[in-house]
């Protein structure tokens, strides 16, 4: 079972057997949840880091691909033939590296729909402090980001992220309600890397 608690410590991995704690280029990072059943496997390229998940419902399957142009942010989903993309300007990626000490990251979204623009709106990232997320019997240091996504005619729509900077990788996501309470949570059972 998955655990989130905050932690003032260091942000690698702690010792654990087998348990990785940083994905080199080439590698693949496969993420799986057991309710609902689920895999997700993560690659580094020089786009950004792509991710190939496939979820098994009761009524079929389900897969989908995204691409992000940096581990935080989503830049690309492509499911059932539909490709939604978001197009960023404002402050460089490189800033969300660095989170910790600027605190922030803001950025104009364009929302394209198999190339078509249906909104706009902004995006921005904070920092809220260090945390720790077990998977499995691993244990990760992570950073705890929240972001809102404002785009016309829709409500705001707000993530609290795990992000462990060694892997590079969300490990934790939770959404929430304007009131700051927990509507749904993605996290994992369990993670390896595969060469």
């Amino acid at each position: 079972m998955l655990r989130f608690f905050p932690l003032f410590l260091c942000l690698t991995a702690l010792p654990a057997v087998a348990c990785p704690y940083r994905l080199e280029p080439g590698q693949v990072a496969v993420l799986t949840s057991e309710n609902p059943p689920s895999t997700e496997r993560f690659t580094r390229t020089d786009k950004g880091v792509t991710q190939h998940r496939l979820t098994q419902w009761p009524e079929g399957p389900d897969e989908a691909n995204y691409l992000y142009p940096h581990p935080l942010i989503v830049g690309e989903r492509v499911s059932d033939g539909v490709t939604l993309s978001f197009r960023y300007k404002g402050n460089p990626l490189e800033w969300l590296d660095q989170l910790p000490s600027r605190q922030g990251w803001r950025a104009n979204v364009v929302l394209y729909r198999d190339g078509v623009a249906q909104t706009k709106g902004t995006n921005k990232l904070e920092f809220l402090g260090l945390g720790r997320v077990e998977i499995g019997d691993c244990r990760y240091g992570v950073w705890r980001v929240q972001e809102v996504m404002e785009l016309d005619g829709m409500e705001p729509i707000t993530f609290e992220k795990a992000f462990n900077p060694d892997l590079g990788l969300v490990l934790l996501v939770t959404r929430t309600g304007p009131d700051g309470s927990a509507l749904s949570v993605a996290g994992y059972d369990r993670i390896e890397v595969e060469d």
